[in-house]
């Protein structure tokens, strides 16, 4: 038979326990985010490139500080080829790539499949190429509603490195 010390002890050992389990998973969610996402090919850096079919994306999408979800490569055309991504463009954008569970850190590793997608272009396009991702907290890499008015430089949380624009000029064989 237990007496009412060993009682007390039992609950104050449960509670120190749920203490602790709590203060885990609180200092796990409230870690915040720290994306860091940039494309190096197509370079962002170069305003606008001719890039050669089929290519591979590289870049970067790592966070130090909490696991992502996920990342994927938007595509947009440029329909009006005025470097400016208009609501129409946007709305029209496609998931080029989606990619769960990655967390790399270096620059130039690869982010799409070698030769990934070329069926999706059309040879003399223009488009612009953008990395988007969330955190397991659901934290993005930026605002969305920032992208409609974008250019080349970006604007608002869409940084230039997380944008390329680019017109697809030939095949390789």
């Amino acid at each position: 038979m237990k007496t009412s010390r060993q009682y007390k002890a039992i609950a104050c050992a449960v509670i120190l326990a749920l203490a602790l389990m709590a203060r885990a998973v609180i200092v796990y969610a409230w870690a915040g985010t720290d994306i860091q996402a940039e494309l190096t090919f197509p370079d962002f850096s170069v305003a606008s490139q001719n890039v050669a079919l089929p290519f591979t994306v590289t870049g970067k999408f790592y966070n130090p500080s909490l696991p992502n979800d996920f990342y994927e490569m938007w595509l947009i055309e440029d329909a009006n080829d005025n470097t400016i991504i208009d609501a129409a463009e946007y709305a029209a954008r496609i998931v080029f790539w989606h990619q769960e569970d990655y967390n790399v850190d270096g620059t130039g590793k690869r982010l799409t499949p070698r030769n990934y997608g070329s069926v999706m272009f059309l040879e003399g396009s223009s488009y612009f190429m953008i990395i988007y991702g969330e955190d397991l907290n659901g934290d993005p890499n930026m605002l969305v509603a920032d992208i409609t008015g974008a250019g080349t430089a970006g604007n608002g949380t869409l940084g230039e490195e997380l944008i390329s624009y680019f017109t697809t000029v030939g095949r390789r064989p």
